[in-house]
């Protein structure tokens, strides 16, 4: 993942700005890779969801496609989110 031709893919690449995420309504890995905080497992919980304990998601703000990938690439590997 830290190969030159690869980062220079992905760094810059498709931005969002942290206030279109949020007028759009991006969740997961697009709102996160952009710094939006909403959180639709606790902000609005249903099923199981009020019943599990959850870590807190990551986020980043650079808002490009590197960001998007670091959150997913985060996710994956903790053992509790």
């Amino acid at each position: 993942m830290d190969t030159p031709s690869f980062l220079d893919r992905l760094r810059g690449t498709g931005r969002l700005d942290p206030e279109v995420a949020q007028t759009r309504g991006a969740l997961g890995p697009v709102g996160k890779g952009s710094g939006f905080t909403a959180d639709s497992r606790t902000d609005r919980p249903y099923d199981a969801y009020p019943h599990l304990a959850m870590a807190p998601l990551p986020r980043r703000s650079a808002g490009d496609a590197m960001d998007r990938l670091k959150v997913r690439w985060t996710r994956s590997t903790s053992p509790s989110s």
